[in-house]
């Protein structure tokens, strides 16, 4: 962990600024892949989190009902998420203007 803080710090010193750090990134293959993880995760926790409250409200045993609920719209809102994706994003560039375009 120090060693983790004192290179962050170095490049901070060093370097004026923690834009400078060098990070690894991805290849842009992974996007929509990575893309349906994070949005697929946050749907199904914000989505069974809501409807656990709403169908048994706050009980003793709250936590693991809703963690076997997530696991299960997780793993469909992920597969939704990837299969989706591709076709909403076609519609919304259909029906948007491009950034370079300047006629409405």
């Amino acid at each position: 962990m120090i060693v983790l803080y004192e290179y962050f710090l170095y490049n901070i010193v060093y370097n004026q600024g923690i834009s400078k750090i060098k990070t690894t990134k991805l290849p842009r293959k992974y996007y929509s892949l990575l893309f349906g993880v994070m949005m697929g995760f946050i749907m199904s926790v914000l989505t069974s989190l809501a409807v656990t409250i709403v169908n048994i409200g706050i009980i003793p045993n709250f936590l693991q009902k809703w963690f076997d609920i997530f696991l299960t719209t997780f793993a469909i809102g992920f597969l939704i998420t990837i299969a989706v994706t591709p076709f909403v994003r076609n519609i919304a560039d259909r029906i948007t203007l491009s950034e370079t375009s300047d006629t409405l």
